[in-house]
């Protein structure tokens, strides 16, 4: 099972919890990094929010890490657009850059589809997929040359 950390964003939001929104965790692995006794809410904190008293964080729980991950990138997405858009008054969260950079593939793709060391067979589905596992790989987003580099040395492709 997997949780993706969520809550009402105001310009009142700590900036921790501002980086937190969106996270995927294995809730498994939370629960088995917090010890035994943080499986349950012992009535002081709780491995999952609410964390402690007063706690605007919430999760939202998924079987499947891939649903996660696309609510994750809805949640940011909203929440990147009202921080541009001047509708929160709050700085770009940590992960907020690669955020925007992800957001426009666009540019990603030209520059991917004109380079000779990918095949022309190469969909830009393939390459959108291979953006997604590189930034789930590194945590950042790659350059058009970080990534063909990464999909030469990840992905069979007959490249002469």
């Amino acid at each position: 099972m997997y949780g993706v950390y969520l809550q009402p964003v105001t310009n009142d939001t700590s900036f921790r919890n501002l980086n937190l929104i969106g996270d995927v965790v294995d809730i498994d692995d939370l629960m088995d990094s917090k010890g035994g006794a943080k499986s349950f809410c012992d009535g002081q904190v709780s491995a999952t929010p609410p964390r402690y008293a007063d706690d605007g964080m919430n999760m939202l729980f998924f079987e499947s890490r891939e649903v996660a991950e696309e609510f994750s990138r809805a949640i940011r997405g909203d929440l990147m657009s009202r921080i541009d858009g001047g509708e929160i008054i709050q700085p770009t969260p940590i992960w907020g850059n690669n955020f925007r950079l992800y957001a426009d593939n666009g540019a990603m793709l030209t520059a991917i589809r004109s380079n000779p060391d990918i095949p022309s067979t190469f969909t830009d589905s393939q390459i959108e997929t291979a953006i997604d596992d590189y930034m789930l790989e590194t945590g950042k987003y790659p350059t058009d040359k970080q990534l063909v580099k990464w999909i030469q040395e990840t992905r069979n492709l007959d490249i002469e």
